[in-house]
């Protein structure tokens, strides 16, 4: 009968409970080929009683609904760090920049803050040292990343623009 209950997917301790007569034979929530843990549910049928029976809890998804400005604070903050840069750093940037692109022949402008950081500007930094170079719009700092920082090769583009225009 012990194999019978393990073949079923009740751990070990279920299975002590369930001799002591502490809990009842079949698991709450009707998935009895999962692992079960606390008050006899497995932990996706756990996780939504709780949830059900905590509706203030800020968790997850709920917390995001509730708090935009904090979640984009958040996001901003996490993929600026990735670049080494803090947002107070990137506000100092921006400052001496003007909101504009640091490509003196872009005319670019972007708000500080903006509901889609992607559509403002970007980070621009040297990929062998990590060194922030400045803010640049999000077409400059791709094109930069597509000649892999050559100037040469984009002085040969620019000829070859000159040539054929």
């Amino acid at each position: 009968m012990h194999s019978q209950r393990l073949r079923k997917g009740l751990s070990m301790e279920h299975l002590g409970r369930l001799q002591r007569g502490s809990i009842p034979k079949i698991p709450t929530c009707g998935h009895p080929t999962r692992k079960h843990a606390g008050k006899g549910l497995c932990h996706s049928c756990y996780v939504a009683r709780w949830t059900r029976e905590h509706p203030s809890a800020n968790t997850g998804q709920e917390w995001l609904r509730r708090h935009p400005e904090e979640a984009r604070l958040h996001s901003r903050r996490a993929s600026l760090k990735k670049l080494g840069v803090t947002p107070e750093q990137y506000e100092s940037l921006w400052h001496q920049q003007s909101g504009k692109c640091a490509n003196t022949n872009c005319h670019f402008e972007a708000p500080l803050i903006v509901a889609d950081y992607r559509k403002g500007l970007t980070v621009d930094h040297e990929h062998s040292t990590g060194k922030v170079r400045g803010l640049l719009c999000g077409r400059c700092n791709t094109a930069l990343g597509h000649v892999k920082d050559d100037t040469q090769r984009l002085i040969g583009l620019v000829d070859y623009l000159k040539h054929v225009t």
